[in-house]
């Protein structure tokens, strides 16, 4: 029964997509047109010139333009972290027998090098005051506050 109604539910889908796609882009029109007089009375309000309006954009645009090589590595030193506290967490409460548990801690192992070798790179790279603490001192602190 779930099977048919799915089915049904996907073909109505199917048959609105076009009335729905359109709803969506006169709505996204309208919103545009609303953030552009919102954009223009702004610029009235505070004095400002289209070309400090445009160096702002390109400033937000480089921002979200893509992580830098330092976020991508904060980013993997972060996943590293919480996978290994994961499965820390599930060493004795999700695996039956020793056979899982000795797969476990060799993923560990291998994810703690990782995290090495990451806090490492990291800690080449930054000041004195952001250099994090080595992988063991990190794993033992229950919440580790980012710098």
């Amino acid at each position: 029964m779930l099977t048919i109604q799915a089915s049904g539910w996907n073909k109505r889908k199917a048959e609105n997509l076009d009335r729905t796609l359109a709803k969506r882009y006169i709505k996204t029109v309208q919103r545009i047109a609303e953030a552009t007089k919102d954009l223009e009375k702004l610029t009235a309000e505070l004095s400002l010139q289209q070309d400090t309006v445009q160096q702002w954009v390109t400033d937000v645009q480089q921002w979200t333009s893509g992580p830098t090589i330092q976020n991508d590595l904060q980013r993997t030193i972060e996943g590293l972290y919480l996978g290994i506290k994961q499965r820390k967490f599930q060493l004795y409460r999700q695996s039956g027998g020793n056979k899982r548990r000795h797969q476990l801690r060799r993923k560990i192992a291998v994810e703690k090098k990782a995290l090495e070798v990451a806090i490492n790179d990291h800690n080449a790279t930054v000041g004195e005051a952001e250099k994090l603490p080595s992988p063991n001192e990190l794993l033992a602190v229950d919440n580790y506050s980012w710098p």
